[in-house]
């Protein structure tokens, strides 16, 4: 079930926006610990990759059996330990909670917890 909300969300994302470059280097000198990148892998054949950068903008990279599939920019902010991202070209946004404890994000949205890790 976490596998198809996480699966619902991108392609949320990916529906709602266009196809759009900015940077989403991340900044090394940022204070923000969410800055960096970040990797889920949900089976042995797909993951996503997340990048934040220190602008509040990155972006995400889905990839299904090591061949980039489908990617797309969005914006974030935080609150506290609310993380809202608005993909690039859409109105709608996706809030939920996060926490960082090491290399290792944790983001509840919508009832379910997704793991990342720093890399």
């Amino acid at each position: 079930m976490k596998k198809f909300a996480f699966l619902i969300l991108i392609v949320v994302f990916t529906a709602a926006s266009s196809c759009s470059k900015s940077d989403t280097s991340p900044d090394s000198d940022s204070d923000n610990p969410l800055v960096g990148t970040w990797e889920m892998t949900l089976d042995a054949s797909y993951s996503i990759k997340f990048i934040f950068a220190a602008n509040n903008t990155g972006s995400f990279t889905e990839t299904y059996d090591g061949v980039a599939d489908a990617s797309n920019s969005f914006t974030y902010t935080t609150s506290g330990n609310t993380l809202t991202i608005t993909v690039a070209g859409s109105d709608s946004a996706a809030s939920g909670t996060y926490s960082i404890s090491g290399n290792i994000l944790t983001v509840n949205l919508d009832g379910e917890t997704y793991t990342l890790t720093k890399q």
